[in-house]
């Protein structure tokens, strides 16, 4: 143990950050599948950087998933980690994911069909997805790099945020230790670990092969549960979430035992289809896997070992500056040998892989906030290493927003998106003025001064309408978080604080990002911070502010400014004059931007009175003779909605539809 105790993390230089940018040779294995001979030693050749590969999986898609898998790449190269394997599952997709980021080291493998396979447990007839398939070729790979390559391999989930080098930790704080992984329930979570100096017949080595071996044998094999859970009964649950099986390979392995005790016996009592629960004799309690629940459950704490630190290691480059002087630690062995343990895992602090979003990390936001750490000239610390939102259940484009809210999209993870959905199309941003000789960043992104959440919501609607009106992308201005909630209360689900780090985005630190309501979450819009983000590459479509005049100076891109002639201004007129006041482009304060409520109601009235009038027409010219007529034959003949009505599956508005 003394010769494996880690020591106080070294100075930042070059060598320990593994700032790979500029440093690989080509990638000539593109496109190429992990399963030809020879495949994977040639891209650990070429893309592993002084023993150290990171792994991201991912298909191409032009969905939100794929979208927070590129947004996670472009987070680690932003930090100079350019060492990043994309693993997808098709040559085409590499082909697409090359279209958004041209130099992405994408393979793919036919280790497994996408498809669900030929004799599946319950759990995959009920939750089969992409999920299981990269489940499987992630937790594959990543064993024979560390094992059979010498490859230290990090393996993140993509619904993730990196804001900091992780590097430094690993290499410093935790080196000595084979095994680091995210906290969860029971003990860790799957989807973000590091491995590092593996060796074959070490106990970090069987927990890799161990893993592997279990979710491909009941992903293809779901019969195969019996074998080691005699009393199960088909049909078979078949637990293939690679979380709960890690879980009970790492507890096995910590307590020298073999135990399938969690994540299938357990399984095959918890849901009611399978053949046991219909075994009314049955009695869980009773069995040898219950007996060994109860048994882990005590003996993995007792095997933990606290280690001392030589020197107290501090972390610089996080807000909180978090101190160690010893960490825990637990024995891995090679389940079944007589050989005393030579490997350890350990359980990230939460300042490195922190659940997000969650109580702790609002409070290490908070701490970067109150020091004025954040985002100071490029150089401000990070409120954590990485944050997991594997607690949000509300799908892939909730976590988009989040991470757009708090500033953390980066530039180019909506290329997919924007492809499909003719984004790209609209080039013009509408964003709102400035004050009259008011300047900050050169883009007119300043925040407004705070106000009450609907006020906001107002103003954003309104911005909306006005920016599709004219063909636009509106710009979501930030706003000041004060006033958003009540005193003593954390910040609420619909706006969240704004992190981003960078000295170009420091006017916008303390502020607050919008947070759209789910059924916007598919919105074409921009925020501040992605203004600022494309000021270098795209300065000719920003709207400027001049230091003589009320109004952003207008760019041949950007269209006439508020207040001017041509459409928008003619649109604003109209809108004022509605309202009864003047257009104006200055003015910062919510109460000057958002019309009253009761404006607001005349508004709906008069809107609500055009609506019934249209309606009343359309149920007339519907319930004509012609047309009841015509409706008799469509369903005598048809036998069903004919094929341009809103209820016919092929209709573009029919929720079925495959663009809906």
């Amino acid at each position: 143990e003394a010769s494996r105790r880690p020591h106080a993390r070294p100075a930042l230089d070059a060598a320990v950050m593994l700032e790979s940018a500029g440093r690989l040779p080509p990638f000539t294995a593109f496109g190429t599948d992990l399963e030809a001979e020879g495949a994977l030693a040639r891209v650990a050749s070429q893309l592993a950087y002084q023993r150290e590969l990171i792994i991201v999986c991912s298909d191409a898609a032009p969905t939100a998933s794929a979208s927070n898998a590129l947004n996670t790449v472009l987070q680690l190269r932003a930090l100079g980690l350019h060492h990043v394997l994309f693993l997808s599952d098709s040559p085409a997709s590499c082909l697409s994911m090359r279209g958004a980021l041209p130099d992405i080291a994408c393979v793919w493998s036919s280790r497994l069909p996408k498809t669900m396979p030929a004799n599946p447990g319950l759990c995959a007839k009920m939750y089969w997805g992409y999920a299981f398939y990269f489940y499987d070729l992630r937790k594959h790979y990543a064993a024979r790099l560390a094992i059979e390559f010498g490859v230290n391999v990090l393996q993140t989930d993509t619904d993730v945020v990196w804001l900091s080098n992780p590097y430094p930790t690993l290499k410093g704080i935790y080196r000595g230790v084979q095994l680091v992984s995210m906290s969860d329930t029971p003990l860790v979570n799957a989807g973000v670990f590091y491995a590092q100096d593996v060796r074959p017949g070490d106990g970090a080595a069987w927990v890799l092969r161990e893993l592997s071996r279990r979710l491909h044998l009941f992903i293809t094999n779901s019969s195969a549960v019996k074998q080691y859970v005699p009393w199960a009964q088909p049909p078979y649950f078949a637990n293939i979430d690679e979380q709960t099986i890690m879980n009970d390979v790492l507890r096995s392995s910590i307590a020298n035992v073999t135990s399938y005790a969690q994540a299938t016996a357990h399984w095959e009592v918890k849901k009611g289809a399978t053949g046991t629960r219909k075994n009314r004799t049955f009695r869980w309690k009773e069995t040898a896997e219950y007996a060994l629940l109860n048994f882990l459950g005590k003996e993995v704490p007792r095997r933990k070992v606290r280690a001392k630190l030589n020197a107290t290691a501090r972390v610089g480059e996080l807000c909180g500056a978090p101190r160690l002087n010893g960490l825990s630690k637990y024995p891995l062995h090679e389940v079944g040998s007589p050989r005393p343990a030579r490997a350890w895992l350990s359980i990230a602090p939460l300042w490195l892989f922190m659940p997000f979003p969650s109580s702790f990390s609002a409070r290490e936001i908070r701490t970067c906030e109150r020091n004025g750490t954040m985002g100071v000239d490029g150089a401000g610390g990070a409120p954590f290493v990485m944050g997991h939102m594997a607690g949000i259940r509300t799908g892939a484009w909730s976590r988009r927003a989040i991470l757009r809210a708090h500033g953390w999209w980066e530039a180019g993870a909506d290329r997919l998106l924007s492809a499909y959905y003719g984004w790209a199309n609209r080039t013009s941003r509408l964003a709102l003025a400035e004050p009259a000789g008011e300047v900050r960043n050169g883009s007119c992104a300043a925040p407004l001064e705070s106000g009450p959440l609907k006020q906001l919501d107002l103003l954003v609607g309104n911005l909306i309408l006005i920016s599709h009106a004219l063909g636009r992308v509106p710009v979501v201005p930030q706003v000041g978080c004060a006033g958003l909630h009540k005193p003593g209360q954390t910040i609420g689900h619909r706006v969240r604080p704004f992190t981003r780090r960078g000295g170009a985005h420091r006017a916008l630190l303390g502020t607050c990002g919008w947070m759209p309501p789910r059924t916007c979450y598919r919105l074409h819009y921009s925020t501040a911070a992605e203004l600022v983000d494309a000021k270098g590459s795209h300065a000719a479509e920003l709207p400027r502010c001049s230091s003589s005049d009320s109004r952003p100076a207008a760019s041949p891109q950007a269209g006439p400014a508020a207040g001017s002639t041509g459409p928008l201004g003619s649109f604003l007129s109209g809108i004022a004059g509605l309202l009864g006041r003047a257009p104006v482009a200055g003015g910062r304060r919510l109460e000057e931007e958002v019309p009253t409520l009761s404006q607001l109601t005349r508004l709906r009235d008069a809107a609500s009175d055009d609506l019934a009038r249209a309606r009343a027409q359309l149920r007339a010219a519907q319930n004509g003779p012609e047309r009841r007529q015509q409706r008799h034959h469509e369903h005598v003949e048809g036998g069903g909605p004919p094929e341009g009505h809103p209820h016919h599956p092929h209709h573009p508005h029919h929720p079925h539809h495959p663009h809906h």
